[in-house]
This record gives structure tokens, C-alpha cells and sequence, in this order.
């Protein structure tokens, strides 16, 4: 695992923001999003481990100059502002553009840059199978509507209209586990 427990709350904190939980479904804290990530970023993401770890404290120091709390300790409200000041570019000075040990285009905001990749593995983390960390219990794909990994759809089950909702959702390891039974 990469994340230790400051960063781990930092990241929770963002990702329930981007995908927050709503009455009627569940959101990115539901879904293991940081579960995800800290599989991924300790893995297949290993080459963005810099711009996470900098990021996370960079975005809890510009939250502590800019609002007198971390990241994780400011109200709901207070977060979605400093996340929309972060996807606009704006006013992140106090953060600083210092993007040493980093590679990549050193123009961009350090905090924009993050935020972006944060954004985009928050989406990856909601709706990949479950099989990589994410998705816990099916969360995003019932949040859309979508059945899984299925081995074939029917006749039915293709035409237009049809409710894919009453397809059992099934994940990769289901399907693993089919194929391996099958095989006995």
C-alpha cells in the first residue's frame, strides 16, 4: 500500500467530494474509491506516486493558509469551493507552482494538475470491477445502471428499451469462477 493515514483521510475527503454520496445511490466512499487508488498508485500508477504525495500535502498546506483546516477537517461546502477553485486554476499561489522531483509540463499549477488526475482516477475507482479495488459491491454500475461483465447478452437483452437493471451484475472474478466450475 502507498497512502499512509493523513493522505488516505486527504484523498477520501476529495473523492467523496467529486463522487459524493446522494439519497438515492451511493458515492465514491461507498464505492472503496481510495481502496482503488492505493492499490493503484502502490502499483500500475507507481509513475505518479511524486504528484500524489506532493499534491496531498500541498493541498492540505494551501487549505490550512487559505481556510485554517486540512483538506479533510474543512466543511463540505468549504471543500467544494477549494475543488472548484482547483479544476478552474485560480488562486492556488499559496500552494505554489513548485513542481521539484516532479516530471511533466512545470506550467501547469501543481494543485490543477493533481486535481485532475485525482478527478479522473476518482471515475476510474467508481466504476472499474471490482476485481481492482474499486466498485465495492457493484456501487457505480448499479449507480448507471450496467451489469457487469457478462459472458453474452440475449436477443432480449439487446434491444433498445431494455432494462439492464434486471441482468444480475456480475464481476471479472464471477466470471473466473464460472469458467473454472464449467471446467470441473
Amino acid at each position: 500500500m502507498f497512502f499512509n493515514a493523513t493522505e488516505a483521510r486527504t484523498l477520501d475527503a476529495m473523492t467523496a467530494r467529486i463522487m459524493p454520496s446522494e439519497p438515492d445511490g451511493l458515492g465514491a466512499r461507498e464505492a472503496g474509491v481510495v481502496t482503488y487508488l492505493d492499490h493503484a498508485v502502490a502499483g500500475y500508477f507507481r509513475d505518479l506516486q511524486s504528484i500524489y504525495r506532493v499534491g496531498l500535502q500541498r493541498l492540505d498546506s494551501y487549505c490550512l493558509a487559505k481556510a485554517g483546516a486540512v483538506f479533510a477537517g474543512l466543511s463540505v461546502s468549504r471543500q467544494d469551493e477549494i475543488l472548484r477553485e482547483l479544476d478552474a486554476g485560480i488562486d492556488v499561489s499559496a500552494a505554489g507552482a513548485d513542481t521539484e522531483g516532479l516530471e511533466g509540463d512545470s506550467v501547469e499549477p501543481i494543485l490543477t494538475r493533481f486535481f485532475a488526475i485525482v478527478r479522473e482516477h476518482t471515475i476510474q475507482g467508481m466504476f472499474c470491477d471490482p476485481i481492482y479495488g474499486g466498485n465495492r459491491d457493484f456501487v457505480g454500475w448499479k449507480l448507471i445502471g450496467f451489469p457487469g461483465a457478462q459472458w453474452e447478452y440475449t436477443e432480449e437483452q439487446m434491444r433498445p428499451g431494455f432494462d439492464a437493471t434486471t441482468i444480475p451484475i456480475l464481476s471479472l472474478a464471477d466470471l473466473q469462477r464460472s469458467r473454472v466450475f464449467c471446467h470441473d
